[in-house]
């Protein structure tokens, strides 16, 4: 990315500034109009004195079918990002439901996250994060090209029809079909079982330790219960750092 994208799309995330320590009250981004599904919350405040801007996390969520900004909000206190938010100095969370406002279409609702994927273009730390048939819309159509995105956390779901794409991503799976949805993720991974719980898995790529699978079969896990699982045993945990042609998966805690 050349410097004059990187200050046009830092000049984007200013534009609307909002405290951290606040709860998540979306708002219309005024340099950037929005379609009607999806509901941004941008930050960027004085949290990120002496920090590196690129490597505050980015939520993008697609929730289980199409959402108004109250819901959009509930869905995120559900999810209980306001407190990752502040204490990691999170920029962007973002709930987009179907362009149709009905179902998700795979062709037209990629196109749209493609689109506004390329307007913002400022992503290393983006958190991707699928609820029921969002979780089966990112399962079968994000995860196989998610080159750019340091971690997807899915809740429910369908697993996908193939194993397609070659996209490496570090990923946290949960719900009735969450050991079929992983294999699609193992298999582009690269990824072998190393833990063998009762409930929980974890699959890892012998060369990157952070490029890991974890899946969590345990019945009646809410939401809220196995997204903070997912952020306290893999999402928090890396961000993505891209050099000539390899992708290294970075440890490191914003504190």
């Amino acid at each position: 990315m050349d410097m004059k994208r990187i200050l046009v799309s830092l000049l984007f995330l200013a534009a609307i500034l909002l405290p951290a320590s606040a709860q998540i009250k979306f708002t219309p981004n005024p340099q950037m109009p929005l379609p009607d599904n999806m509901h941004l919350y941008m930050n960027l405040d004085s949290g990120l004195d002496g920090r590196f801007v690129f490597m505050s996390p980015v939520w993008w969520i697609f929730p289980d079918g199409p959402c108004d900004v109250s819901q959009a909000e509930a869905l995120v206190d559900e999810l209980g990002l306001n407190g990752p938010l502040k204490d990691y100095v999170g920029m962007m969370v973002a709930v987009t439901g179907p362009v149709n406002g009905k179902e998700y279409d795979k062709e037209k609702d990629f196109a749209a996250y493609e689109a506004l994927f390329n307007k913002i273009r400022v992503f290393t730390n983006l958190k991707v994060v699928g609820i029921g048939s969002g979780a089966t819309f990112v399962n079968e159509v994000i995860a196989p090209v998610a080159g750019e995105v340091a971690g997807i956390f899915c809740y429910g779901g369908k697993a996908p029809r193939k194993t397609t794409g070659t996209s490496t991503v570090p990923a946290y799976l949960a719900g009735k079909d969450a050991t079929k949805s992983a294999k699609a993720y193992i298999a582009r991974d690269k990824a072998v079982q190393t833990v063998k719980g009762k409930a929980l898995h974890v699959y890892q790529n012998a060369d990157e330790p952070l490029l890991q699978v974890i899946v969590n079969t345990q019945k009646g896990l809410s939401l809220q219960e196995a997204f903070a699982d997912a952020w306290e045993r893999l999402l928090s945990r890396n961000y993505r750092c891209s050099n000539l042609g390899h992708t290294g998966y970075m440890g490191g805690l914003l504190v």
